[in-house]
């Protein structure tokens, strides 16, 4: 968890380094354009302003290698003419960018994309995510497990069909835990710990 949290710290600092060179760049740039065409002020915000683009391109590069590396994971793991397959029957229940197929969940998650079996879920529960008091995103959060490691999930889903989701989740695998109780929470504890 240490390294998600660190890896996400550092590429939202690559954001907040390019915003800061960003702004003063293009306002230097402007500044020394019209006081008399000074040649440092603009060389100053041009060079901020080439310095904030590397910054947003190492963090889309970034995005692009974690993207790749997932998707070679997945590869290696499950059938994607299968999966393709049944994202296109009619009977795949289909939220924003979310698909759930007949043996599968596949949806974007935090700028990934996100795979796995409905034997694999363990726990699923609604979530609402907020920022500063105001809520920005209301969805699923569960928790995978390919009996080697435990994966956080989030897959974003209109509050309206969220009861939906569950009832299909549970008719394609009648062992997830659903809800956030403290008898679920202990029993995903468990769950955990006989992985770890």
């Amino acid at each position: 968890m240490d390294k998600i949290n660190n890896a996400f710290k550092f590429k939202s600092s690559l954001l907040k380094l390019g915003n800061i060179c960003l702004v003063p760049g293009i306002i230097l740039s402007i500044a020394g354009y019209f006081m008399n065409k000074s040649f440092f002020l603009i060389f100053l915000g041009a060079t901020l302003i080439v310095i904030a683009i590397l910054f947003f391109y190492l963090f889309y590069f970034i995005q692009y290698i974690n993207f790749s590396t997932k998707i070679k994971k997945y590869a290696a793991k499950y059938n994607f003419d299968e999966i393709k397959a049944e994202m296109c029957e009619p009977t795949t229940y289909t939220l924003n960018d979310a698909y759930l197929t007949r043996n599968y969940i596949v949806a974007p998650n935090n700028g990934n994309i996100f795979i796995c079996r409905y034997s694999e879920l363990l726990w699923i529960f609604k979530n609402t995510v907020s920022y500063y008091g105001v809520q920005v995103s209301r969805g699923v959060n569960g928790y995978v497990s390919d009996n080697k490691r435990l994966q956080n999930i989030f897959i974003n889903i209109p509050d309206d069909a969220i009861d939906k989701v569950f009832a299909f989740i549970l008719s394609r695998n009648p062992n997830v835990l659903i809800g956030f109780t403290r008898e679920n929470n202990e029993r995903y504890k468990s769950i955990r710990n006989n992985i770890n």
